[in-house]
């Protein structure tokens, strides 16, 4: 706004609002209205009112603009984050909500995630994590996701990685050509990350040089208070085997194990679809 204190006299008087009064008009939408006008005293213009409905109508629609570039935007960020995330395709659409809670073992590896999430300042704070333990295909991946999810709506930075995809990244900056070098790897996934998610622990032959990359990220994130969530096949003596002694001992302190002690959900899947298709075939004989 002009600060007419600084604008010298002749100005000043040429930027006096001279009033011209009300006026009748007819607007083609609203029909018949009152409007006041003015013009500036060095200007010829007549400048009037307009509208009022016109005119809110015009703010309205300016506030639902800013709104939608707004959401736009947001959208904008959550497809950039959900891209950053590397969460699977597959399992994008997987929210806590989708979760099959038929038993009470499902209902509580759900609470479990779902309370980690719901309380996820506090678990952050004190470095908490999960380990979830479980066959294939009994929904690990699925409430991982749901929990990534949902921290993405909360604008926090998670990233999820396989075991072997996590021990790929830090050889590649072995390379002369590498763009990172093996430090700035291991700070991001062992400080800078929020959440990280670690699937398929155990796939892997478990060699010492896989073992040592994987401690010194989960001893990164142990002593910088970052939370974790690992997913395996395995059971706590498999576990224990595959990551070592060191790496256990570090997760035993901080992580709570959530086991998934049910059967597939795709081999549940694949044996009501043989049943029904048995169940066709009768009746197609009959």
């Amino acid at each position: 706004m002009m600060d007419r204190s600084d604008v010298p006299i002749d100005a000043k008087a040429a930027l006096a609002r001279v009033p011209l009064g009300a006026r009748r008009t007819t607007c083609p939408f609203h029909g018949d209205f009152e409007e006041q006008g003015f013009r500036f005293a060095g200007v010829k213009r007549e400048i009037w009112s307009g509208c009022a409905q016109c005119r809110a109508a015009a703010d309205r629609e300016r506030v639902a603009e800013a709104q939608r570039d707004a959401q736009l935007r947001l959208e904008r960020r959550r497809a950039d984050a959900l891209g950053q995330a590397c969460i699977p395709a597959r399992f994008r659409d997987r929210t806590f909500e989708a979760f099959t809670t038929d038993t009470a073992e499902q209902q509580r590896v759900f609470t479990a995630v779902r309370d980690f999430v719901e309380q996820f300042e506090t678990n952050s704070a004190a470095g908490r994590g999960l380990i979830l333990s479980g066959s294939p295909g009994t929904g690990k991946t699925h409430l991982a996701a749901a929990a990534m999810l949902k921290l993405l709506d909360q604008q926090r930075w998670v990233q999820y990685l396989t075991c072997m995809s996590l021990i790929r990244m830090i050889r590649e900056t072995w390379r002369r050509d590498s763009d990172r070098t093996e430090l700035e790897v291991l700070k991001l996934l062992g400080e800078r990350i929020e959440l990280l998610v670690i699937d398929e622990i155990g796939v892997q032959y478990g060699t010492d040089g896989e073992k040592t990359v994987l401690f010194e990220i989960l001893d990164r994130r142990y002593s910088e208070l970052r939370p974790t969530i690992l997913i395996t096949n395995q059971n706590k003596q498999g576990f224990q085997s595959f990551v070592g002694d060191r790496v256990f001992d570090r997760l035993r302190q901080t992580h709570d194990w959530v086991p998934f002690d049910w059967q597939s959900y795709r081999v549940q899947a694949r044996k009501e679809e043989i049943s029904m298709m048995t169940m066709n075939a009768s009746r197609g004989d009959q």
